[in-house]
């Protein structure tokens, strides 16, 4: 997804997937998974950035009006 893209990233985070899919109550859905290192320490402001990130890739879909809620999630890499 392009807008996904545009979404600057905090070092030691990479976008792993997305997929338009639909929620636990079967409404439509975007699924996001960014994976981040097992290396960044969970510090505040590490987290803070995070929180950021999540809100960016959120605005990001939501400009594309796919009529969809944006889920957003972590996952450890290596």
């Amino acid at each position: 997804m392009e807008a996904l893209s545009s979404v600057a990233l905090p070092k030691g985070v990479r976008l792993l997937r997305f997929a338009l899919d639909n929620d636990w109550s079967g409404d439509p859905a975007v699924h996001v998974v960014y994976g981040v290192s097992k290396r960044i320490p969970p510090t505040k402001a590490n987290i803070n950035k995070l929180v950021l990130l999540s809100r960016a890739a959120r605005e990001a879909v939501d400009e594309l009006r796919l009529n969809r809620f944006t889920y957003v999630s972590f996952e450890d890499v290596r």
